[in-house]
């Protein structure tokens, strides 16, 4: 067994991990080869103890590197926009996670799991964080589709990690929210068994994806993303990304990536997620009565439903500060959990303090989404499933189309109709350039001319319901990508 003085050694590691990534919090530069290095010379001291002093305090480390993980996303992961690096930093911090889940499987060896059974049509969405988040949308639409479907080519199951179970998949869905980090992991190996699941699908999120994927719990192990196409460890099996006109299958950073059709309207029918759902968390109720009152005051309410790594480049911010300026009767929020951004430092430093405000975080998005003119996308990357989420609230908006912007589900769908010229991107409020978009958000937005917010909706509606609305299109495509 081993010592005392070892056994703390080991937590001296994580220490020095969460201490280096606290500094991170306050960094202006963010130095992909020096952060790297940095987490490469703790994982090397972390992993040079043996292999049972990981299993000494095996609950411990795991739950304290889970809290690591989570400060590693908010600090480092949710300020990166190039695919190289968020790619490169999922590996360097998944180390971690991947030794720490390969010494929990090693220690689960004498436990009696069974899963001689399980079958690869057996499939268990593993949810970390809100199921009302925009990046939800794969698995929703997956399982609208599964629920239409007579056939039933697979098996759907969820499990939750964090946030309660919608009561339209109570018989479908298990509650792990109750335990600690270490406590889901166990009770997934139990479920895993139990139900027979042979496949686990990953929808998208960083946090945590080494310690449920980065050893083998199931036959076959699958990464959904919403936005980077990163290759992340052995013990992944497939990658599927986003949405396309139709299935494809490509090759990129050395694994296929497998793309289908995607059902934007997914959650009106199943009321997982519509106009109508109950506000349950305080925070947002206290928004929406806000913004009520701005609008009751004769406002336009305009905003931006971004991530803040998303929310980065100065010509988008002076774009906002000219549309603020020239636009006396606009009112604009925009989504951050930064607590300073260059956006909010340059719109109060040229005194627009009483005109915007900062939404940290919306649990329950389309009521808060609903009560907004226009959605002003940000650039050069922008949002792509958060915007399907403002139509469906009966909210419109404007986008960038450009290549930065192509790898997004929405844009993705709408491009083949774009080349053929069978949809003019302009008339669905895509432009081309920072000073169409500026001067496209000015004459929609003038006070005397609602009815042009109104047309834009509409247009919106009418073409991408064309382009996204097959109910079963993603369950039998990726369906069939599981089953291959």
């Amino acid at each position: 067994m081993p010592s005392l003085v070892q056994n703390r050694s080991s937590f001296l590691s994580l220490e020095n991990l969460n201490k280096y990534v606290c500094a991170l919090e306050d960094a202006k530069f963010l130095d992909q080869k020096e952060i790297c290095l940095k987490l490469k010379e703790i994982y090397i001291d972390f992993s040079s103890h043996p292999s049972n002093l990981l299993q000494h305090d095996l609950k411990g480390l795991i739950n304290y590197f889970s809290d690591i993980d989570h400060l590693f996303y908010r600090n480092v992961l949710s300020k990166t926009i190039s695919e190289e690096d968020h790619s490169v930093y999922i590996n360097s911090i998944g180390n971690f996670g991947q030794l720490l889940s390969l010494a929990l499987q090693q220690n689960m060896n004498g436990l009696c799991f069974d899963t001689g059974h399980c079958k690869i049509e057996n499939i268990l969405f593993i949810i970390k964080g809100p199921f009302d988040l925009a990046h939800m949308s794969f698995p929703k639409s997956f399982f609208y589709g599964s629920s239409k479907e007579t056939l039933g080519l697979v098996n759907v199951k969820f499990a939750f990690l964090d946030a309660r179970v919608p009561n339209e998949l109570a018989r479908i869905a298990f509650d792990l929210s109750s335990v600690t980090t270490y406590g889901k992991l166990i009770l997934l190996k139990k479920l895993i068994a139990k139900e027979s699941i042979g496949t686990i699908i990953w929808p998208s999120v960083a946090q945590n994806v080494s310690l449920f994927l980065g050893s083998r719990f199931a036959k076959q192990q699958v990464f959904w993303s919403a936005r980077y196409r990163n290759k992340l460890f052995d013990t992944v099996d497939k990658y599927f990304f986003g949405a396309r006109p139709k299935k494809q299958c490509i090759q990129y950073n050395g694994v296929s990536w497998k793309y289908g059709r995607f059902f934007v309207a997914e959650w009106k029918g199943m009321e997982i997620q519509n106009s109508s759902s109950k506000t349950r968390d305080s925070l947002d109720q206290n928004w929406i009565g806000f913004i009520r009152r701005k609008k009751s005051q004769g406002w336009i309410i305009c905003a931006t439903i971004s991530s803040e790594r998303k929310m980065q480049d100065p010509r988008f911010h002076e774009c906002i500060l000219r549309l603020i300026k020239s636009n006396p009767h606009i009112y604009y929020f925009y989504t951050s959990r930064e607590k300073s951004c260059p956006l909010q430092c340059l719109l109060l430093s040229n005194g627009y303090e009483a005109r915007f405000k900062k939404i940290n975080w919306m649990n329950t998005m389309t009521p808060i989404l609903g009560l907004f003119d226009l959605i002003l996308d940000s650039f050069p990357v922008g949002a792509s499933h958060a915007l399907c989420y403002a139509l469906n609230a009966g909210t419109p908006f404007i986008s960038l189309y450009s290549c930065n912007n192509l790898q997004s589900s929405l844009l993705e769908s709408l491009n083949p109709l774009i080349r053929e010229r069978r949809i003019n991107p302009k008339s669905i409020g895509l432009v081309s350039d920072a000073e169409e978009y500026l001067d496209y958000s000015s004459k929609i937005l003038k006070k005397d001319s609602p009815e042009l917010i109104d047309n834009l909706l509409k247009a919106q509606l009418e073409t991408i319901g064309k382009c996204l609305n097959n109910p079963t299109g993603m369950y039998h495509d990726f369906a069939s990508h599981i089953l291959a």
